[in-house]
């Protein structure tokens, strides 16, 4: 027991650490209210930017729906508006699938046996299919509002109020 006490005493490591470790704690205890407060005033700042900022977002949703409201009412109120409306979607949406169509089949006849051109190909058809399915998914969506007018209108007054 004496022997680990005096090989205790000799090692300057432990003196080290303990003499270190005090001011360290003491230094550590005086600086935690500081950095608290920097920290709590840092989160207000934060929390008051992104108030603000949903308010701004809230605010252009509510530009957004109005619009679409107005959209969707002139439809609702002429429908051949809207007849029109559903024709020029299908005839672009058929107009882009022809593009599609004849722009694949000249690069597979120029390039029949190449990699890259099969490739580019396929990168055309989901391209084109992404685009033909967002068109028509919008144009659906406006065809469903005005057949629902009324209850899209109660949705929306029960969004704008809110």
């Amino acid at each position: 027991m004496l022997k680990t006490l005096t090989d205790i005493l000799t090692d300057y490591k432990f003196f080290l650490g303990l003499f270190l470790s005090v001011p360290f704690a003491i230094l550590a205890n005086l600086l935690t209210p500081k950095i608290d407060k920097f920290l709590s005033s840092r989160n207000s700042q934060i929390e008051k930017f992104l108030s603000s900022r949903n308010s701004q977002l809230k605010q252009k949703r509510i530009i957004k729906i109005k619009q679409e409201y107005q959209k969707v009412k002139q439809y609702y109120e002429n429908r051949m508006m809207l007849v029109e409306y559903l024709l020029a979607n299908i005839l672009e949406t058929i107009s882009l699938a022809v593009v599609i169509i004849l722009y694949i089949t000249v690069i597979d006849s120029l390039f029949p046996a190449s990699m890259s051109a099969n490739s580019l190909s396929k990168i055309f058809v989901i391209l084109g299919s992404l685009v033909i399915v967002n068109w028509t998914t919008n144009a659906l969506k406006i065809y469903t509002k005005v057949k629902h007018y009324n209850d899209y209108q109660k949705e929306v007054s029960d969004i704008i109020q809110e």
